[in-house]
């Protein structure tokens, strides 16, 4: 009887664990369906930095240079041993003119994965 009660209790954990994190994921790509009116809600909503960093790039294509910059340098903060978030930061950084700081956010996105194709020095 106390094994049922226990199982139980831990597919009802389950089940609202589940719905919560459903509900934090469509709430991230609601906002991922709009990144250039919703950066704040990028910002609030999107716990990985994929969505950050993808984010940016739109932002950069629309001219938006300081709103991809929130994003692309919250991304690699978020995590900073993803590639694609300094790759974004790097972008940002050309978009806006910083040779140099984008030179140093390719090269750290080399050091954590030496085999991209977008990377590889030509």
């Amino acid at each position: 009887m106390l094994l049922r009660v226990g199982i139980a209790l831990a597919a009802v954990a389950a089940i609202v664990f589940g719905v919560t994190r459903l509900a934090t994921t469509h709430a991230c790509e609601d906002a991922q369906a709009h990144p250039l009116t919703s950066v704040d809600e990028l910002l609030a909503k999107c716990h990985g930095s994929l969505p950050l960093a993808t984010g940016s790039v739109a932002l950069v294509k629309a001219g938006r240079t300081a709103d991809a910059a929130r994003l692309a340098d919250t991304a690699a903060r978020r995590q900073p041993d993803d590639y694609i978030s300094w790759l974004a930061v790097a972008g940002v950084r050309a978009a806006r003119g910083d040779q140099a700081g984008a030179t140093r956010a390719r090269e750290r996105a080399r050091e954590l994965n030496p085999l991209a194709a977008a990377l590889q020095r030509r």
